[in-house]
């Protein structure tokens, strides 16, 4: 496999700009400064993980975990380039492009959860799984009416992006399709900050491939972005159905490090008991599960750590217990970077399964960390509460905003217009739009302005409208989400 990181790093970028062309360490810089300042990065600040926090502890928003995550993949990037540039001559420009690249993609994994994360997630694929064919019946009017069914072509393909919603498709959609100020075509970010933000590969509503790569378990781009994700892969000349950007793996191994580690140090708190009783439950699942068919230096290096922390109770002082979870942290990181160095050829050919294999001391050690934070969710009432109250929550604001996809698409643009003129007309329909930011309006309208004749017309115009309310009930945070509910409600 010819490995060539030129053709890996593109200045290209979605839509034609005005000003000319920055070399490629300006351009890389320029996509990072326009994330950090986006509104849509922001946002993260008042999103929160699952994990039940300790009493004496602040609680983590998920911008915390971003930052976190492209510290780590930063410190893995920086690693693997001084190697590329001690043994394959990579430029100090080139470099810092890809570590820039990695890093930004880190920042936009999770800029499309929706409030309440998973709980948020479940309720919008149950709300259209139980609602969206009827709804789909009362606003598409066919000639053979009596055939619309559930389980009608058309209705599933309408569906099939809700059905399937999760945050990795929805971070696409909010890249690329929602603009601030006068940038209409979203952050306009380079095609190999986009790919290497891009982990699943599968468009919604198709069937997952019997593959060992795990690129096709999740969806990862809705029928909306299609196109956009044939021109990112394109640009690469990759097959968009097969084959992983290579810097993906470390964005997905970053992630999982930080993500396993924030909530380690979310739901041990101050307590010097409760830090030990965890890392002893992590140690003992560590060892029943890591087989050393294989062993790495990092996994002695990991037992180490693990059996002073959960023994001799380094754990106890808050800087001991910082200082070993940085270790453990650079301890996965060193082995990451080896990893890719070593499995080069396997990333840029998408054959890879994964940055850390599954039977790798590493990979067990964050396994064996989430089933413990797993067991904290589980068992903390407080949590599943949430979890519920989020759930439902979403749910509501649904049904309020439902009332948008049950009628007729020229009931709706007429709807649409009225809210866009500020119409004093009074109607339940143009009130409710205009509750939705114009940037999704503006989304929609593009979407449906591209839109043919075809006899299915109707129906992909009511999935650009469910999009429209997806993409703003997506776009809330759990406080602005309840806020929105309790205003519906009546106050």
């Amino acid at each position: 496999m010819d490995i060539d990181y030129a053709k890996i790093l593109k200045v290209d970028r979605m839509h034609q700009q005005t000003q000319p062309v920055r070399p490629l360490l300006a351009e890389s810089e320029h996509d990072r400064r326009k994330l950090m300042f986006s509104p849509a990065l922001q946002r993260l600040a008042h999103l929160y993980p699952a994990y039940p926090p300790s009493a004496d502890r602040p609680r983590n928003s998920k911008l915390v975990l971003a930052l976190q995550a492209a510290q780590i993949a930063r410190s893995i990037t920086t690693q693997i380039t001084i190697h590329l540039e001690h043994n394959q001559h990579l430029s100090r420009d080139a470099s810092a492009a890809i570590i820039n690249t990695v890093e930004s993609a880190c920042l936009i994994r999770d800029i499309g959860e929706p409030p309440f994360g998973s709980g948020g997630e479940a309720a919008i694929q149950r709300w259209f799984a139980d609602h969206g064919p009827a709804s789909i019946r009362a606003a598409c009017r066919t000639n053979a009416q009596r055939e619309l069914t559930a389980s009608d072509a058309r209705v599933v393909n309408a569906l099939a992006d809700f059905t399937e919603f999760c945050s990795h498709p929805q971070s696409l959609r909010v890249l690329t399709k929602f603009h601030w100020g006068n940038n209409r075509q979203g952050l306009n970010l380079c095609k190999s900050t986009l790919a290497a933000h891009i982990q699943y590969l599968r468009i919604a509503g198709s069937e997952a491939e019997d593959s060992d790569t795990q690129a096709h378990d999740y969806a990862g781009f809705f029928s909306t972005e299609a196109g956009m994700m044939k021109s990112i892969w394109s640009a690469f000349g990759y097959d968009p159905l097969s084959q992983r950007f290579p810097l993906n793996y470390i964005v997905e191994a970053a992630s999982a490090i930080a993500s396993a580690f924030g909530g380690i140090e979310q739901t041990s708190g101050d307590d010097p008991l409760t830090r030990i009783h965890a890392f002893e439950t992590i140690k003992n699942t560590w060892m029943s599960s890591y087989i050393p068919a294989d062993p790495d230096p990092a996994d002695e290096q990991i037992m180490n750590l693990l059996s002073a922390a959960s023994s001799d109770g380094s754990a106890q002082g808050d800087d001991s217990f910082t200082d070993l979870c940085g270790a453990l942290v650079d301890t996965i990181c060193d082995y990451a970077a080896r990893q890719f160095i070593e499995q080069q050829s396997a990333a840029f050919s998408g054959t890879l399964i994964r940055l850390l294999p599954t039977e790798s001391g590493s990979a067990t050690l964050l396994t064996a960390i989430q089933t413990y934070l797993h067991q904290e969710i589980t068992g903390n009432t407080h949590s599943r509460q949430l979890e519920l109250h989020g759930y439902a929550t979403v749910v509501r604001l649904l049904d309020h905003f439902g009332v948008l996809l049950q009628i007729p698409t020229v009931q709706f643009q007429a709807a649409l217009e009225r809210a866009n003129n500020a119409a004093n007309h009074f109607d339940v329909e143009s009130r409710l739009l205009t509750l939705i930011p114009a940037a999704c309006r503006s989304a929609y309208a593009q979407l449906v302005a591209q839109l043919g004749h075809g006899r299915d017309v109707e129906f992909e115009e009511w999935n650009a409208r469910a999009h429209l309310v997806v993409d703003h009930i997506a776009g809330l945070t759990d406080e602005s989400a309840l806020a929105s509910l309790y205003a519906l409600n009546g106050g």
